[in-house]
């Protein structure tokens, strides 16, 4: 969402959490939530069950809604093109010799951005598993939450981890929250290009 992308662009959001899936099956010797999670952080468990998200070191590229903006030729073949992003209005120019203008025309979903016309890289710095419930205010700070202090109508007595719920809950469903699934909690920066 714009919001997303502009709490990542001002660095604060410095995290992100998807539910794993399958959640994991309990056995008899697991008796407790940190066997569970040393389970899946153990080195021996690498490669059997490793976050789909990516590992440390790894970097992302972030999709975000964006339109064609203008274009005029660089040359015989490529077009200098200018991309407008939704979320802050930047643009950036790109050079390019595989355009084609009737194919953007207008606002386009962030499903259909192409690689180069990506203007964020993160790097990820560390991945673990936790159960969603067991977020920390300090971490729900990290996943962008601030945005929602400044809705229209916003309860100012929210902690981080409530307005994290609220946007947990909103984007998964209300049953979402009350589930408590495991999931990979995935610590990234932003890498300047």
């Amino acid at each position: 969402s714009g919001a997303m992308v502009r709490a990542i662009l001002s660095g604060q959001k410095t995290q992100t959490r998807r539910s794993m899936k399958p959640q994991q099956y309990l056995t008899p010797e697991w008796d407790s939530e940190r066997q569970i999670a040393e389970f899946y952080m153990a080195d021996e468990c690498v490669g059997t069950v490793t976050c789909p998200y990516g590992q440390p070191g790894d970097r992302l590229w972030v999709r975000e809604t964006w339109r064609y903006n203008g274009w005029c030729p660089a040359d015989t073949v490529r077009a200098n093109v200018c991309i407008t992003y939704r979320a802050d209005g930047e643009s950036s120019d790109y050079i390019r010799d595989d355009f084609d203008y009737d194919q953007h025309i207008g606002w386009r979903p962030s499903i259909h951005m192409p690689r180069w016309a990506c203007r964020i890289v993160l790097e990820i710095v560390s991945v673990r598993v936790e159960q969603l419930n067991d977020i920390s205010e300090a971490d729900a700070e990290a996943e962008g939450v601030d945005f929602l202090r400044h809705a229209p109508d916003a309860d100012e007595t929210l902690t981080a981890k409530q307005l994290f719920e609220c946007l947990w809950s909103g984007i998964n469903g209300d049953e979402s929250w009350q589930s408590n699934p495991w999931v990979w909690v995935v610590e990234f920066k932003l890498v300047q290009q």
